[in-house]
């Protein structure tokens, strides 16, 4: 019967802490778990039943307060089955070790010399410290975690810090226990001093001002893009999510001259890459991007996750190369705490970029790992956490996510996402807005290949389709543009021979093809389109984040007006291929002798020499090898 009851404690105290962390409501029955633990700990009868009970609570705790880690897991790493379930075991038993371990060694150490209420609360703060510093940096389940919407306790953080909040809190809860097991009720009255004390405590400064002008963009692609700043809306910082757009461009941490990214809105932006080093190596990055789109600063990830950006236990990881720079980045004429998705976890981080004068912290995120309410709802209240214990708002901007505004006194602002894409604003005259991004119906069709997604045109929301060539099906629906997005090199664009592509371009009956690729402007690609429609092209290399699309484009007018709006490599091809021009180019080309041909030459494999054709600009025109060895 003894032996029911204490297992029955145990479990009661996972059922207890593993639910206060689904709901803001159920904050209460952490203070519970913390008295359970206290008496289970007390009436444990030998070591081997507290490392028992220990473990088994803790590993139903953290399964109950995220319920959400298999998807988590299908998401990130695409696992099923067996793999799926091992990895979910040892996500938990990792994530649980600390807690395990000290509190079973704090068991161990003072069982015959300390009351389990003295010496509990510091076992578990050193669970929660040794845990993120060494093993795994996710601070989703902390005690204080759980307090976030507890508005005593959110002011206790604020005044006092982290650490003298959360062993409060826990010695106020250890004792509950230790006076339901010695029968001392007067042990009762720690838990309401403390709540009371946090309640009186003079209210904390929201410090708002540092969110006027800020908009945070939660995405649900990296294609869909916004078209404009919402009429009526004063932009100077717009936050766009980690990895938010697929452009992996050369550019190192720090500052790089004459770096720029192309197609933003005329703000200032904080804008979430994933960055090449020149050894190849890749880093995640943050960038301050000026309105003409000028790369003014970066600094890549810090904090690098284990399996997922780094290797663990000689298991998983990526090529992700961790930065060294500050936090701090100026953009919008604000110096705010740019972070990098989980890196939001690290009170450190935070700590650094609030001794460096960040006025707030803005959060560039992709959550569709995160993929429930209650996952969504834990990263709020980190999220919360931070902005009170340093006295700095947020902004969080999402990719699969939520965008949330959060003042420095813990108070949620404004939250959107992770449905319609959207601009969330937050201003202290007007509140919360939440700007839709769907601007109208698709005008362009962009054909591209699966063997290179991250080349495909970005386009504002819902005025583009999205179409794979490989198993190209035609979808019966006419678009007044057609992209062509992926790698170009005669005799193939995005893999397929000429024939191929220009029967999928004219499915759509287009009045204007833009070929979005390396040497479009080919002879042999141009003769297979025909004249039926205008024709944008390079005769020469276009630059992995692609040709710059001006506003116009993707508006109804005419196809002169949308083509003029092309730009980014230099002079491009303009016009309808008609046969005469194209026969005229073929002509020079004939006719020029080994010497000429060597100086027009703009590939070597196909051999192809540049010239202008008549009308259109410039076009490669294809020759035979053997022309160009001399006689």
């Amino acid at each position: 019967m003894q032996r029911g009851r204490r297992l029955a404690l145990w479990v009661g105290c996972a059922l207890l802490f593993g639910a206060a962390g689904l709901h803001p409501s159920l904050a209460p029955l952490a203070w519970l778990a913390v008295a359970g633990y206290t008496v289970a700990l007390a009436t444990a009868p030998s070591w081997w039943d507290a490392l028992l009970g220990l473990t088994g609570s803790r590993l139903l705790a953290c399964a109950l307060a995220h319920p959400y880690l298999a998807l988590l897991n299908r998401a990130q790493f695409d696992v099923a089955g067996l793999a799926a379930a091992g990895l979910y075991a040892g996500q938990i038993m990792v994530w649980s070790s600390c807690f395990i371990l000290a509190i079973f060694l704090g068991f161990l150490v003072f069982r015959r010399r300390l009351p389990v209420a003295v010496w509990l609360p510091l076992a578990w703060g050193a669970a929660e410290l040794l845990r993120f510093r060494y093993v795994v940096p996710v601070r989703l389940d902390e005690w204080l975690v759980s307090q976030w919407a507890v508005g005593p306790m959110l002011r206790l953080l604020g005044h006092l810090g982290w650490w003298p909040t959360t062993l409060l809190g826990l010695y106020a809860a250890a004792l509950l226990g230790h006076a339901v097991l010695h029968q001392r009720w007067r042990w009762l009255l720690p838990a309401p001093a403390v709540v009371l004390v946090g309640w009186l405590l003079p209210s904390l400064a929201p410090r708002t001002e540092a969110l006027s002008g800020v908009a945070a963009l939660h995405l649900r692609s990296t294609l869909e893009l916004p078209a404009a700043v919402p009429a009526g809306e004063d932009v100077d910082l717009l936050l766009w999510p980690e990895e938010a757009l697929e452009l992996h461009p050369l550019l190192g941490e720090g500052t790089t001259p004459g770096a720029t990214v192309p197609g933003l809105l005329p703000t200032h932006h904080l804008l979430g890459l994933v960055t090449r080093r020149g050894d190849g190596r890749r880093q995640n990055q943050v960038l301050a991007v000026d309105p003409a789109g000028t790369v003014l600063a970066s600094r890549a990830k810090v904090l690098l996750f284990p399996l997922s950006e780094r290797p663990f236990l000689n298991f998983g990881g990526g090529s992700l190369v961790p930065g060294r720079r500050s936090p701090v980045l100026t953009a919008g004429g604000r110096a705010v705490g740019a972070l990098i998705c989980g890196e939001l976890m690290s009170r450190e981080l935070v700590a650094e970029a609030a001794a460096e004068g960040a006025s707030a912290i803005a959060i560039v995120a992709r959550d569709g790992m995160m993929p429930t309410p209650v996952a969504r709802r834990q990263l709020l209240a980190i999220q919360v956490l931070r902005s009170v214990e340093f006295g700095l708002p947020s902004v969080r901007a999402s990719l699969d996510g939520e965008a949330a505004f959060v003042a420095a006194d813990g108070q949620v602002l404004a939250r959107a996402g992770p449905g319609a894409p959207g601009m969330l604003l937050w201003d202290e005259a007007r509140g919360p807005r939440d700007h839709p991004l769907v601007v109208g119906s698709p005008t362009t069709a962009v054909l591209y290949s699966r063997a290179s997604p991250a080349l495909r045109t970005r386009c504002p929301a819902g005025r583009c389709t999205w179409h794979p060539i490989e198993d190209f099906t035609c979808p019966g629906e006419r678009r007044q543009t057609v992209i062509l997005a992926g790698h170009g090199e005669a005799p193939a664009w995005l893999g397929k021979p000429p024939d191929v592509v220009a029967d999928a371009v004219r499915c759509f009956q287009p009045d204007l093809v833009v070929v979005d690729t390396c040497y479009g402007a080919s002879t042999l690609l141009l003769t297979a389109l025909g004249d039926d429609a205008l024709v944008v092209a390079s005769a020469g290399l276009v630059p992995t984040t692609g040709l710059v699309y001006g506003p116009e484009f993707f508006e109804e007018g005419p196809a002169e007006r949308r083509a003029a709006a092309v730009t980014g490599v230099g002079r491009l091809l303009r016009g309808r291929p008609v046969a005469e021009a194209l026969a005229a180019a073929a002509a020079e080309v004939t006719a020029m002798d080994t010497r000429t041909l060597w100086r027009h030459l703009a590939r070597r494999t196909p051999a192809q020499v540049g010239v202008d054709a008549p009308g259109l600009g410039p076009v490669l025109v294809p020759v035979e090898w053997s022309r160009l060895r001399p006689e």
